[in-house]
């Protein structure tokens, strides 16, 4: 459903045509990365078809992403490939592409500027969405996290009645505010909440993290997931599911320090949440099951991922209010399983593109680093993201893996002659600070366990951005953990 102010057929000159082919023909399958997910594969290139806004917002993404392909990998400051050290901006051009790509940007913003100005109390929803899902992944794709970060808490407050994961102060759940009806916004209103969520983990999108907050953990806990028709609607409400439960873990951080009636009330969410697990496990291999039969490799591939997150919520889910984290310890099982599927996805799909706004095997590897503490495990899902060369919204794998590994280093430093790491030598990454261009990247992290007066214990590392750290050589494994060279699992120790 199009707003009654869209332009009827944008036009495409020339010029630009090959950027809007470049995005429908192939940019459309690398954002949806595994995801099954109609959003990025028939919603947006119609809705550019509809709405200028949405189309200068899709020329835009196809320009950066032509002129990214053509900038060599490793060269200097203003030509190679964006992050959130080196993001690229209007000082310096890469090349002409690059400059199409900030002109069609510009054209965008100030189109939906005006319209916010303009129609505000009119607007469609579901067109504030999508254009605002557009901008976001452009900024995420040149590795502007700040200005992505604004946009995404901007973006949240301009829908926060639209969205239903969005807590509704002072309104029952089932008394919500009422919204306009669209086509396929509720198939696609979790995008938003599952990228600030996401985002949140890292340390690139400092508002996320606190706006964990604003997510209703509660809201709509039963589930919806009976005879759902397709790859594709078991794909949305999945992603509803992970988005809340990912949330919920998030806002567990600082349980141990909430009044006791609060604690009581996380823990009957928790398992609840626990319960919600073993249902959805049951679907995920009843549809495996049948997939036998699937001829299609993204079907394959969405079903892979779901299983890959299912296994990683229940580690998190079970160990979530452990302020320890010794509970990790009992799971050693469950992170063999994580990785072997982390490793079967990868090695059955092989992915190519740069850049998707999807959550596959990353997070969950990041996971298994951080929270396993079998040293061949963990190092093994280390190697494996360094063999990772795309990016995942806000997830950098190289930056990512080197801010959890100085954790791991000071950890593994400490393992007593049993090989078992105390509870007061166990890690988290913190906090980050960090100046595009400087070569140094300064992380902090926090202990697990507090000193003995109930302080918080942090430490402070400088790491190289440019050069992932060595764990094994500073403690003296000789042990290859490269996945190329290890078929078996199960033969890890």
């Amino acid at each position: 459903m199009a707003s009654s102010t869209l332009e009827k057929s944008p036009y495409i000159s020339q010029d630009d045509a090959h950027y809007f082919d470049f995005f429908r023909g192939q940019l459309v399958y690398e954002l949806s990365g595994y995801s099954h997910s109609e959003f990025w594969l028939r919603i947006v290139p119609c809705e550019s078809t509809l709405d200028r806004c949405a189309l200068e917002s899709v020329l835009a993404i196809g320009a950066l992403s032509t002129a990214i392909r053509l900038a060599p990998q490793h060269s200097t400051q203003s030509t190679r490939r964006p992050s959130a050290l080196h993001p690229w901006s209007v000082i310096v051009m890469a090349n002409i592409h690059h400059e199409a790509a900030v002109r069609h940007y510009i054209k965008a913003l100030a189109l939906f500027r005006n319209r916010l100005e303009a129609e505000m109390n009119k607007a469609s929803p579901r067109s504030l969405l999508i254009v605002s899902l557009l901008l976001i992944t452009f900024e995420l794709l040149q590795g502007d996290m700040k200005s992505a970060d604004s946009l995404i808490t901007r973006s949240i407050t301009l829908l926060k009645h639209t969205l239903k994961l969005h807590r509704q102060e002072g309104l029952p759940h089932q008394v919500q505010a009422p919204r306009p009806l669209e086509d396929d916004l509720e198939d696609m209103e979790h995008l938003l909440p599952l990228i600030s969520i996401m985002g949140g983990y890292t340390p690139f999108l400092l508002s996320q993290s606190s706006n964990i907050q604003l997510w209703d953990t509660t809201c709509g806990m039963d589930l919806l997931i009976a005879d759902q028709p397709s790859i594709s609607k078991l794909d949305v409400q999945w992603n509803k599911y992970h988005a809340r439960a990912v949330a919920f873990i998030g806002a567990t951080m600082n349980f141990r320090t909430l009044p006791l009636p609060q604690q009581r009330d996380i823990e009957e969410q928790k398992n609840l949440f626990f319960a919600q697990l073993r249902v959805w496990q049951i679907e995920i291999d009843s549809w495996c099951k049948g997939g036998e039969t699937f001829v299609d490799p993204v079907q394959i591939r969405t079903l892979q991922i779901m299983q890959i997150q299912h296994q990683t919520l229940l580690i998190c889910v079970s160990c979530c209010l452990d302020a320890t984290d010794m509970i990790y310890d009992n799971f050693e099982a469950e992170f063999r399983v994580l990785l072997t599927r982390c490793v079967k996805y990868l090695r059955e799909s092989r992915p190519t593109y740069l850049f998707t706004l999807s959550t596959s095997i990353l997070s969950a590897l990041l996971v298994v680093v951080n929270r396993c503490r079998v040293h061949n495990i963990r190092m093994m899902a280390a190697g494996i993201i360094r063999q990772i060369q795309w990016r995942e919204g806000a997830w950098e794998p190289a930056l990512m893996l080197n801010g959890k590994l100085g954790g791991v280093l000071m950890e593994e430093r400490s393992r007593n002659k049993d090989g078992f790491i105390p509870s007061d030598c166990r890690w988290f990454w913190a906090a980050t600070e960090w100046e595009a261009g400087r070569k140094q990247l300064i992380a902090t992290y926090a202990r697990a366990v507090p000193d003995a007066s109930g302080q918080p214990v942090n430490k402070t590392l400088v790491l190289d951005p440019d050069k992932i750290l060595d764990v094994c050589s500073d403690i003296g494994c000789l042990v290859d953990h490269d996945i190329e060279y290890l078929d078996l699992l199960s033969g890890i120790r």
